[in-house]
């Protein structure tokens, strides 16, 4: 099974302040032992909110915001998919990351559209590497949490747009994820790991799905959102933040970085 696993934000990650050596070297370890049990697929991290923009869509009209975007409590630094057996298995593997520099929480969503919508996955796609690489995410509302299912035509509309955007060579990956009442969270605080089973209540600093997408600046990247056909668009935000390069650094955020730098050259 496949599950993404969200990093939640804090404040060295929003203040783009680099890990520790120590912690450096720890999740260096964690990422060779998810290698070698073949869990870890891949990862990325996001550059700070202050990089980031969100576009609101609402009775056809669309607003912009920029970063950063100090009134939520949960923002994401960045995300890693892996492979598990179950849900319990993933939770097992998060139990064991490192310990970081400060206060930590980690949210494991099972992939998968629940509308049925073929995502591209993160491991088979080629990037250009003359272009960035941006996350657009989807959150979620009240009415996604339930589980609701766009129409069939929507659902149409937004395959066909994911397909043209791989064969444009703009869409690099992305995926649907289950509703938070089928996921959970791990923290860490004082050494000690609990673990929170879902739903969560807070639905508007959740994420329903995501997209990865190459262009050659935020301003190409905010186009290509605005022309997709969201699942319940009478409503709908999403937030773009760029994809943080720098490898070493990245790593010690979110696990399976150089994995994907193998499927993903940069």
């Amino acid at each position: 099974m496949r599950f993404m696993i969200i990093r939640k934000a804090d404040q060295a990650t929003e203040a783009g302040s680099p890990p520790s050596a120590g912690t450096l070297a720890a999740m260096a370890k964690y990422s060779e032992e998810l290698e070698a049990a073949g869990a870890a697929c891949a990862g990325l991290v996001l550059h700070p909110s202050s990089k980031g923009v969100r576009m609101h869509f609402r009775d056809g009209e669309q607003t912009m915001s920029e970063g950063p975007f100090t009134e939520e409590k949960e923002l994401v630094a960045g995300f890693a998919m892996m492979e598990a057996e179950s849900q319990q298995e993933a939770i097992a593997w998060l139990k064991r990351w490192p310990a970081q520099d400060n206060e930590l929480t980690l949210e494991v969503r099972g992939s998968g559209c629940p509308g049925g919508l073929e995502g591209v996955s993160l491991t088979r796609a080629a990037a250009d590497t003359e272009q960035r690489r941006f996350v657009v995410m989807l959150k979620s509302s009240p009415l996604a949490e339930t589980g609701a299912i766009p129409s069939d035509k929507v659902l149409a509309a937004m395959a066909g747009r994911n397909a043209e955007g791989v064969q444009a060579g703009v869409m690099i990956a992305g995926e649907g994820l289950q509703i938070t009442a089928s996921g959970a969270r791990v923290k860490f605080s004082g050494g000690k790991s609990t673990v929170l089973d879902g739903p969560f209540s807070e639905t508007k600093e959740l994420i329903a799905g995501y997209w990865l997408i190459q262009a050659k600046s935020m301003a190409g990247a905010i186009d290509w959102v605005k022309r997709y056909p969201y699942p319940f668009i009478e409503d709908a935000q999403v937030e773009i933040r760029p994809v943080q390069e720098g490898l070493d650094v990245a790593a010690a955020v979110v696990p399976g970085i150089a994995r994907a730098r193998k499927s993903l050259p940069v």
